[in-house]
């Protein structure tokens, strides 16, 4: 099976749809792209890098479970079908509240879409795939944004540079740290409490830290999209954050910077290459 529609061709129902894909919203709408297999009783789970991504999945299909998912696999493909795997992969999971319900009915679908999400963690933790459940999800979905938003931006814009390669550079570590304390300062100002601790992710400094002496070397994803002239995660990652500062009033100036300059690279990158092609079609 490669698209939606051959999946769908002979009545399947699926109990779950794992949209594993990046996430583009100005390019694709997920929504869209799903919805010919979403019946009653199917189970969404977006497991997708940024921030919002569910946003439009949840108003497309107000009655099914949308479980946005965040997922930490560390891998870099180092040849044409080879993945090299750093560390092993675990997930967390847990629903949003559907803010266009009144609030008792907003805490009885929650409680009921919290119980769903809790039975796809036992699958997948029976699959060897550590998974857990939290009720705070928005909290960790920040919390990952925090590294995503300063390592992968970052490792574009300052010219390809590798995780250990941006930190042994005393400007661009201090450029890496600052971003992670306005995305951390945004997500702390949205959800309207302390972000979630996790081992070694306790604050922007430990972050660092780990990065630098807990794994080797690698080059974070959207970096790899860049030199492998695909699309990048810009507007869910960085455009999206800074969007929600804004609304916040939080200053955010190095990741407005970042964006600026990410955005025109990718802008770039993409005119190049339809010339290219379009060069290529006429030859």
């Amino acid at each position: 099976v490669r698209t939606v529609d051959e999946a769908v061709v002979q009545g399947t129902h699926y109990d779950y749809i794992l949209v594993c894909t990046k996430a583009f919203p100005s390019k694709i709408d997920t929504s869209q792209l799903i919805y010919p297999a979403v019946q009653d009783g199917t189970t969404i789970v977006l497991v997708q890098n940024g921030i919002g991504v569910e946003d439009r999945v949840i108003e497309a299909f107000p009655h099914n479970t949308v479980i946005p998912a965040v997922i930490y696999v560390t891998t870099e493909q180092v040849d044409s079908g080879v993945i090299e795997n750093f560390l092993p992969m675990r997930m967390i999971v847990g629903c949003n509240q559907i803010m266009t319900l009144n609030s008792s009915e907003r805490d009885i679908r929650l409680a009921q879409d919290q119980r769903t999400a809790g039975v796809f963690a036992d699958l997948l933790n029976r699959a060897d795939v550590v998974t857990t459940l939290t009720d705070n999800i928005q909290g960790y979905r920040w919390l990952k944004t925090v590294w995503n938003a300063s390592f992968n931006t970052v490792s574009v814009v300052a010219g390809e540079c590798n995780t250990h390669e941006l930190l042994d550079d005393p400007a661009l570590r201090e450029l890496v740290l600052e971003m992670q304390r306005e995305i951390w300062a945004i997500g702390v100002a949205v959800t309207g409490q302390p972000l979630p601790i996790m081992e070694k992710s306790e604050s922007p400094e430990s972050i660092i830290k780990a990065t630098r002496e807990g794994q080797p070397p690698y080059k974070p994803s959207m970096l790899q999209d860049y030199l492998n002239h695909y699309p990048m995660e810009h507007e869910v990652i960085l455009k999206n954050p800074i969007t929600s500062a804004r609304q916040h009033q939080i200053p955010v100036p190095r990741c407005e910077t970042v964006y600026a300059i990410l955005r025109m690279l990718s802008y770039k990158q993409e005119q190049a290459d339809l010339k290219n092609q379009a060069a290529a079609n006429t030859s």
